[in-house]
Formats: structure tokens, C-alpha cells, sequence
């Protein structure tokens, strides 16, 4: 099984967005760090020095608009000549 793990900046860690008037966007509110965890590993570890966030610092939103686009495609049956895979016979 893969977990997507995640934990999000502090409301006053948020930088506001804008030029002029910059004001807080539901996007930037997604600013944060994730990993995945897959057979007892953590995965996309950016150190594995003692770190405040050693894991891959971007927007949440980001993260899960990627997920969603490639869903369909990493779905797809992986092709038998690619597997490996024989049939039995």
C-alpha cells in the first residue's frame, strides 16, 4: 500500500500573495511538505540529516492536481512483453 503523507505550514508561516495588496490564497494555504510511505520505506526524503522538514517542501495543491492527472495513466496494466510476464501453456 502507498500512503501520501503530508503536514502543512502554520497559518502565520504563510506568506500572503499580491502585488500591491497581497492577501492569502487558497492555494498558498496548501504551502507544506510531503512524502509517500510504501513497504515500511519513506519515500522522496530530500536529507536524512536531523531536519525541521526533510521531505519534499511544495504546495499540497500541486501535489494533488499531478495525482490526478496521472492516475488514468499509472492505472494502466503494465504491457506482458514489458513485465516480464509469460503466460503459463
Amino acid at each position: 500500500m502507498i500512503r501520501f503523507r503530508f503536514e502543512l505550514y502554520p497559518l502565520d508561516e504563510v506568506s500572503p500573495w499580491g502585488g500591491d495588496r497581497p492577501t492569502l490564497h487558497w492555494f498558498g494555504l496548501t504551502d507544506g511538505w510531503y512524502w509517500l510511505e510504501a513497504g515500511g520505506q519513506e519515500l522522496l526524503r530530500r536529507t536524512r540529516q536531523v531536519h525541521r522538514h526533510p521531505f519534499v517542501d511544495y504546495y499540497l495543491a500541486r501535489l494533488w492536481e499531478d495525482v490526478n492527472v496521472l492516475t488514468p495513466t499509472v492505472l494502466e496494466p503494465v504491457p506482458e512483453d514489458c513485465a516480464g510476464l509469460r503466460k503459463p501453456g
